[in-house]
């Protein structure tokens, strides 16, 4: 998960970027609107990413924990990466749909 996080921030950093870039401020309006979308899932990119930075370590220490007192708790099953990987791929799909059918 740590691996996850990184990605994502770097993903931020590349949209933050994308929109700060001199190529696209125009000159009578400023920044145009997939300049502000580009701004804005970059911090939501780098908002999930610091949570995952923060959540994995103290996952991983959560389960140390319980696998040296031998506690029994069952991890994440299939339905649960099945739910996500659907979620993440709509959510996906509606941003590159809202991206690439703004106007300039």
């Amino acid at each position: 998960m740590a691996r996850d996080a990184l990605a994502l921030c770097l993903v931020s950093f590349t949209f933050i970027s994308k929109s700060l870039s001199l190529d696209s401020v125009s000159e009578e309006t400023g920044t145009t609107q997939k300049d502000q979308l580009s701004k804005a899932v970059g911090y939501i990119c780098f908002v999930v990413g610091l949570f995952c930075a923060i959540y994995s370590p103290l996952k991983y220490l959560r389960n140390i924990r319980r696998i040296s007192t031998r506690y029994p708790f069952a991890q994440a099953g299939a339905w649960t990466f099945t739910v996500g990987m659907i979620l993440g791929t709509l959510i996906m799909i509606v941003l590159v749909l809202a991206y690439t059918t703004m106007p300039v």
